[in-house]
This record gives C-alpha cells, sequence and structure tokens, in this order.
C-alpha cells in the first residue's frame, strides 16, 4: 500500500489458515460453534493465535444470502463499484 498509495482494504487467508473456516477449525478440536464470530473469538482463546487485523475490523452486518450465478455475478460488480468509490 506505501508504494502504490493503494488505501483499499483486503483480506488475504490461505487455505491452512485456522480463521479461513472457524466453525471448522474449532469442531476439530472437539468444541461446536455455528456463529464464525463466535468460534474466530474461541479459537483465539484456545490456541493464543490472534485474529489478523483485517478480521478484527470486520462486523456481522454481512448477510448468508445463497445467490444464483448471475445474481452473484451482479452483486460482485455492484460491491467493486462501490467500493471503487470509497
Amino acid at each position: 500500500q506505501k508504494k502504490t498509495n493503494d488505501n483499499h482494504k483486503t483480506i488475504v487467508l490461505s487455505t491452512a489458515h485456522p480463521y479461513k473456516f472457524p466453525c471448522a477449525v474449532l469442531s476439530s478440536l472437539g468444541e461446536k460453534e455455528n456463529d464464525e464470530f463466535l468460534a474466530i473469538s474461541r479459537l483465539e482463546e484456545l490456541s493464543g493465535i490472534k485474529r489478523p487485523q483485517m478480521i478484527k475490523e470486520l462486523n456481522k452486518e454481512f448477510s448468508k444470502e445463497v445467490w444464483t450465478k448471475e445474481e452473484a455475478y451482479k452483486n460482485a460488480v455492484a460491491l467493486i463499484k462501490e467500493f471503487s468509490n470509497v
């Protein structure tokens, strides 16, 4: 960001990161939690591994809507346009 002056926020997690699928990781540790945000908090407690800063900045305003392929494309384009104007 410093080199490009790009101030857009980005979340990057690899498949091996425990916070990418927190409920599944917590389940593998013998605990059950369906709320991903609560699972992240519990994983942080159990592992001592702090969640990435970008995850700390997330909130629960995300929708769990299921979109068709056409809706996903339309909504992704709308979100890109919205965030491009920030």
